[in-house]
This record gives structure tokens, C-alpha cells and sequence, in this order.
């Protein structure tokens, strides 16, 4: 019926032509906004101020009848409570001083909803904006008040105009996907004293996220989200490019970590990590490289699903574990590398190298397991299986060699074409370098101490290693 009511209503705003800003200031009571405004104007207002108390009929009211409104303030207004058939959500409980759920929320399959809302100000006595309350508007700022504790589910997801986020110090929680698909977002600024952040919440969104120090469970690096210690790599903004390397304190890579970073084209997954969850880099389409490390166990669902820009992967002998999807879509691919001699076993995931040419792309395998793989669920639909006898596809290492070596206080490596990264580890396999480099860049060492370490050179065709003493 509201779908009904909005299209009669938008017929009747475009045969008028009325599409001048019109402004206009309302004593409202709870419930009385409809009342307290005239049928032309339900119309025509575009910016609407609001004083004395409404509840969630009125915000009803705004969202779906006025078909044009863009701007709203009701800085002065108490929001009163409300339980009944005629809200936000239909029939439901609405608490005192709360944004409630869906307020404003933009469904494009019904037409309802404010997409077209610009700017809102709250009322300075709210304490929690509820589930989908600006969900798929238009909003370019927001201010969210010091008395609001806590932000709920998709709350702002989808605003792809939000510049700006600031969460205060009074917020204590925000939801699941509260900030996601705020494709528009710069900067995200999470106090110390935001302890609960929900699944997803900033998944593909593109503001560098910033954590005040002192937080107890979270940090940030680089415009990454990590939990306090830096051992789970959360969320990455969609706006990073380029190369990157995720620290050596990582051993966790979150689900939707990477999601939808189509500008990055490759990334370093240190020694320590040993997950990569679920869709970690789905949709991460500009993604021509990924170094796999012989300490992961678990590849998750859909970990490289629409990474369509993949040519090459190399699964370690310790993965034991690969979940369904996980290469879906990666049309690209011409090699892959399975480093185990007895396959993963499959049978149970669900289009693993769906969209993959099994017809073009080599399957290399341990030598003497290619009839193991020839019969293994999903490794045999591969027409090209070869076998290799060395663990890795390594470059050439009689063109890259370390000089000198021992080494000084710095080194350079040649016979690396283009930009390249590098890790150098001690033997029990912590990371004590790890940084992108081009041939003949000098590499400082002064820091390390005497010994014996593992110089780990990783391009686009393989891994190279290489040992050196300082």
C-alpha cells in the first residue's frame, strides 16, 4: 500500500513541476507531523526543521510521503517512545530518545525510503541510532552527538556520499555492517573508548581508518584495522593501491579483510599467518599476485573468489584446508601450484575453481603424485597436470645473488627486474625485514645482529631464497 501511496504521490509532484527548495518549520507533537503539515506541502518541502516531539509515526511520515525532502533538522526535538502498527517497521517498540530502526532506510526494490536525504541534524539528547536508520541515503555529513552510546546494524551502510566519520568517545558499540559500502568515505576515526565493533562494519568502504591510542582492542597502521595487538588483520579501506605488506605480527587475516580492493595488485602474507578466512580477498580484482606462506593451514570460503586478475598461486604443503569458492572466478589463472603430495581433500567444497580454464591452466604437482591428483575430486577436472621436482616455481637463482654477502651494514640484491618484495628472517623464522624493493636498491641491515638468516625474494614467478650472514 506505501508502495502504492509513494508512486501516486510522485505522479502528482512531477505533473505539478514544483521542484523549487522549499523550507518550512513545524510544531510537531508525537504522531502530528502529517497534521501539522498541508497536503502540497507533503509535496514540496525539501528542507524540513521540526521543534517540540515526535516518535517513530513521524519519522514514518517523512521518509515515506514526503518525496522530496533532502534536508532535515530536529536538533531541538525530543524523541518520544512509541509501540504500535503505524511506525518505522510496521508493527514494533520504539524507545524513547533513539533514531529508530530504518528512519530513513532506502529500499530501491519498494521506492521507499529518503535517498535523496542530504543532511540531517540530530537532537542532542539520543543515545543510540538503531538498525538501517540511514541505510542507502544520500547523507554527505553526519554529526553524531555525545550522549549516543551505540550505533546498530547497517545503520550507515550504503551512504556512498559520507566524507568524513568521526565516531565519538560516548559510542561504545557499533553493529554489523554499520559503516559498509561508504564507498566515498576518506577518513574513519574510532576513539579509545569504542570497545565493540560488529562483523563487517567497514567492509567496502574506502576511508583510512584511524584508532586513538589506548584503545584495549583495537589499533590501526597504515589505515588498516587490527585488534590491539596487531596479531589479526580486520579490514582494509577499498581506496588502498598498490603493493602492500602486512606486518610480521599478523596471524590472522579476517573475514572481508581485503574485499572489493580492486586497486591492489599484490600482497605480502608474512610467515606468521596461518588463516586466511572467509571472502578475505574476494573481489579483489586488480590482484595479479599473492604470496602464500608455508605456515597457512586454512584457506576459507571464498578467500580469492573474483580475484579475476590472478595468473599464478602457489599452495603450500601446510595448507590442509580449502574452502568452497575459494577460487571462484579467477579466470586469469594459468598456474597452480599444489605443493602437497596427497591432494586437499575436496569432496565436499563446492565449486573450488569455478570459471577457472581447466583446459589452459597447468596444474603442477610433486613429483610422482600426478596420478594421486588425476583421480583426487575437483584436482582432476585440470587437463594439464605436471609434475615438479622442486616444491616451488623459483627463479632463476643463478641471476639473483646477494652482494655482499656476509653482509655490512646493507646489501643489494641483482637479477630482479621491476619492483619486487623481500623478507629477511632469523632461523627460527621470525621476520626481521620485510619490505617492497627494486634490483640493485640497497637493503639497510644495520640493525640486525650477527648471524645467519634467510633472505626470502618474492616475485611474480616464484619465490627465491637465499642465505646470508652479517
Amino acid at each position: 500500500m506505501r508502495k502504492i501511496l509513494r508512486i501516486i504521490q510522485l505522479a502528482l509532484f512531477m505533473s505539478l513541476s514544483l521542484t523549487a527548495q522549499v523550507a518550512k518549520t513545524v510544531y510537531c507533537i508525537p504522531g502530528g507531523l502529517y497534521a501539522s503539515i498541508t497536503k502540497s506541502e507533503i509535496l514540496t518541502v525539501t528542507d524540513l526543521t521540526i521543534t517540540g516531539s515526535i516518535d517513530a509515526r513521524d519519522f514514518a511520515i517523512m521518509r515515506d510521503s514526503m518525496v522530496v525532502l533532502s534536508s532535515v533538522d530536529i536538533s531541538t526535538v525530543s524523541i518520544m517512545a512509541y509501540t504500535g502498527t503505524e511506525g518505522t517497521t510496521g508493527f514494533g517498540v520504539y524507545p524513547v530518545n533513539a533514531i529508530p530502526d530504518a528512519a530513513f532506510y532506502y529500499i530501491p526494490s519498494s521506492g521507499l525510503g529518503k535517498k535523496s536525504l542530504k543532511s540531517f541534524i540530530f537532537p542532542t539528547t539520543i543515545t543510540t541510532i538503531r538498525e538501517n536508520a540511514f541505510r542507502g541515503t544520500g547523507l554527505t555529513s553526519i554529526a553524531i552527538p555525545s550522549l549516543v552510546t551505540t550505533i546498530g546494524d547497517f545503520a550507515f551502510s550504503s551512504c556512498p556520499g559520507l566524507r568524513s566519520i568521526n565516531i565519538p568517545s560516548s559510542v561504545t558499540s557499533i553493529g554489523r555492517y554499520s559503516f559498509s559500502d561508504c564507498t566515498g568515505s576518506t577518513s574513519i576515526s574510532i576513539s579509545s573508548l569504542l570497545n565493540s565493533i560488529g562483523d563487517y562494519a567497514f567492509v567496502d568502504s574506502s576511508g583510512l581508518i584511524t584508532v586513538e591510542p589506548g584503545n584495549p582492542n583495537y589499533s590501526s597502521l597504515d589505515g588498516l584495522l587490527y585488534n590491539n595487538t596487531k596479531t589479526q588483520l580486520i579490514n582494509c579501506p577499498i581506496s588502498k593501491s598498490g603493493s602492500l605488506i602486512i606486518p610480521s605480527s599478523v596471524d590472522f587475516i579476517g573475514i572481508y579483510a581485503f574485499y572489493g580492493c580492486t586497486a591492489l595488485t599484490s600482497v605480502i602474507i608474512p610467515s606468521s599467518v596461518n588463516i586466511i578466512n572467509d571472502a578475505a580477498f574476494e573481489y579483489c580484482t586488480g590482484l595479479t599476485s599473492v604470496n602464500i606462506p608455508p605456515s597457512v593451514k586454512t584457506i576459507g570460503t571464498s578467500a580469492f573468489q573474483m580475484c579475476s586478475g590472478l595468473t599464478s598461486v602457489i599452495i603450500p604443503t601446510s595448507v590442509i584446508s580449502i574452502g568452497t569458492f575459494s577460487f571462484y572466478g579467477c579466470t586469469s589463472l594459468t598456474s597452480i601450484y599444489a605443493n602437497s603430495i596427497s591432494p586437499v581433500d575436496l569432496t565436499s567444497k563446492i565449486d573450488v575453481f569455478y570459471g577457472v580454464d581447466k583446459s589452459t591452466c597447468t596444474l603442477y604437482v610433486p613429483t610422482g603424485s600426478k596420478s594421486v591428483y588425476q583421480t583426487a575430486n575437483k584436482w582432476q577436472d585440470f587437463v594439464n597436470i605436471s609434475e615438479l621436482i622442486t616444491d616451488f616455481p623459483t627463479p632463476n637463482n643463478e641471476n639473483i645473488k646477494i652482494y655482499p654477502n656476509p653482509v655490512t651494514d646493507n646489501f643489494c640484491v641483482s637479477g630482479v627486474v621491476g619492483a619486487a618484495a623481500l623478507t629477511v628472517s632469523d632461523l627460527n623464522g621470525k621476520i626481521k625485514i620485510s619490505r617492497k624493493f627494486k634490483g640493485y636498491e640497497k637493503i639497510a641491515a644495520d640493525n640486525l645482529p650477527r648471524g645467519l638468516y634467510m633472505v626470502k625474494i618474492i616475485l611474480n614467478a616464484g619465490v627465491s631464497e637465499i642465505k646470508i650472514i652479517k
